[in-house]
């Protein structure tokens, strides 16, 4: 028996994860289901998927297709916090990567530990299916509320001698440098960002 409180979050994270915005992102019933847009592709639920999950589901995923295919573009798919809540032992985002294994994802370092996971568990289990990583460290819990709790690069908590050789074996090509409200101004935390990344960057890679 899923409690409604349970099943909202259910609901709201499989359609955060589906990319369908229908519903407002603020309270939404117990009883809502995503709403699949037309002409969407159907892309099969994976037998084991979590009743709380399934639940929440029209049925199949939905994710636009064409003409993304015929002009050679990849669909991929970023994840916040919502997307790492855990369903039957697994992340909501790790239950969509098995849904669309050609999806190609970038992981939030940030936002997966702000949402309660280890980033450098999270990559070895997401092995594969990762293309890119947003770099951006997260404050002490409590710090740092007005850039919504980041901190700049090499000054939170994230342990970035991890987490870059954890990227490099799940087969992340790009690495980018992010801060979604970075203080004092974004040009002198990039600067410092990439100061700090890219020697660290060049020694996992071995360049």
């Amino acid at each position: 028996m899923v409690s409604d409180h349970r099943k909202e979050r259910a609901i709201k994270s499989s359609c955060v994860i589906l990319g369908v915005f229908a519903m407002a992102a603020t309270t939404m019933p117990a009883q809502a289901t995503c709403q699949v847009p037309p002409g969407a592709v159907q892309l099969r639920l994976p037998s084991g998927l979590p009743p709380a999950l399934r639940d929440a589901l029209p049925g199949d995923i939905a994710l636009p297709g064409e003409p993304f295919d015929t002009q050679g573009m990849k669909i991929g798919f970023h994840n916040h916090t919502v997307e790492m809540e855990m369903f039957d032992g697994k992340t909501g985002f790790e239950w969509f990567a098995e849904s669309a294994p050609d999806v190609i994802l970038t992981v939030d370092l940030a936002w997966a530990a702000q949402g309660g996971q280890d980033p450098t568990a999270l990559l070895k289990r997401l092995k594969g299916h990762v293309w890119n990583v947003h770099v951006k460290d997260t404050a002490p819990m409590g710090m740092n509320k007005d850039q919504r709790g980041l901190a700049n690069l090499g000054e939170g908590v994230l342990k970035w001698d991890q987490i870059l050789p954890a990227a490099r074996e799940a087969g992340v090509q790009w690495y980018t440098l992010e801060h979604d409200v970075p203080k004092p101004d974004a040009l002198t935390v990039l600067k410092s960002a990439n100061a700090y990344l890219t020697p660290r960057l060049q020694k996992v890679l071995g360049l």
